[in-house]
């Protein structure tokens, strides 16, 4: 669901900025006026679609402390976690004192992570007041798009397939086609890892076959006379020749990939 804040009985009230509500509402706040807060926060979802310009990012950040602390009135700790992280500007000290619960929700870790968008050529995308290319997946975000320098759309989002569609006028960006490039030949220095791992190969399967011809012998040995350093030799002949043998499995293994 689309997520923005604008009901249709407010459509009307684009008087109020949403610089000085979002102000407003932390102030309400920080005062416990929840009424006041209430009020303030309504104004600033009647404005969010009002804009005639790029929000700036210090906007953004007290927009999305106003929906998180929304969300935390209404019990909703997911929502409230998700705003926090989305604005980045810790609320003051006199909203959440330290240790307080929201002193807390707003320390815990939360993702991060972005996909790419595709802008037009003659198109700009704003998140959150700074002109970028990416979305955020999971946290809440001030989108704006703009084309041939007209802000077209603004609203609040989560997730790139809430974007909405870009107007007609947009150009979809060309899409270069790369020459295919040549293999790079592989000098001396490249190869010399490769001929070292070849030669550790070899040596460790001769020193695995070494030791397990010892163990074969002392096995014999044991068998026509059981000594406990026949025995001592021949266990360790065999479990040497064991370790040597997965050595050189890996090192083969090693090998080979540093030829492909």
């Amino acid at each position: 669901m689309l997520v923005m804040w604008v009901g249709a009985a407010l459509a009307g009230e684009c008087g109020a900025t949403l610089d000085s509500e979002t102000s407003n509402a932390l102030h309400a706040f920080a005062e416990l006026d929840e009424a006041g807060f209430v009020a303030s926060a309504t104004r600033a979802e009647a404005s969010l679609s009002c804009q005639e310009d790029i929000v700036s990012a210090d906007v953004a950040a007290r927009w999305h402390n106003v929906r998180a602390l929304a969300a935390f009135l209404d019990s909703d700790r997911e929502r409230a976690a998700r705003s926090l992280a989305a604005s980045r500007t810790p609320l003051p000290a006199d909203i959440a004192p330290p240790n307080s619960p929201l002193d807390r929700l707003q320390s815990e870790p939360a993702r991060s992570d972005t996909v790419l968008v595709e802008v037009p050529v003659n198109g700009g995308l704003f998140v959150n007041g700074l002109q970028a290319e990416h979305l955020p997946l999971e946290l809440p975000a001030i989108a704006q798009q703009r084309v041939d320098g007209e802000l077209t759309w603004t609203g609040e989002i989560t997730g790139p397939t809430q974007l909405p569609q870009w107007p007609p006028g947009a150009q979809s960006p060309s899409v270069a086609v790369l020459a295919p490039t040549a293999p790079e030949r592989v000098s001396r220095t490249a190869r010399a890892p490769r001929h070292r791992l070849g030669m550790l190969t070899v040596a460790s399967g001769g020193l695995a076959a070494g030791l397990y011809s010892g163990a074969v012998v002392g096995r014999t040995a044991w068998n026509a006379h059981p000594t406990e350093a026949t025995r001592t030799a021949t266990n360790t002949a065999w479990l040497g020749s064991v370790g040597a043998a997965g050595l050189s499995a890996t090192l083969g293994v090693l090998w080979l990939s540093a030829g492909e």
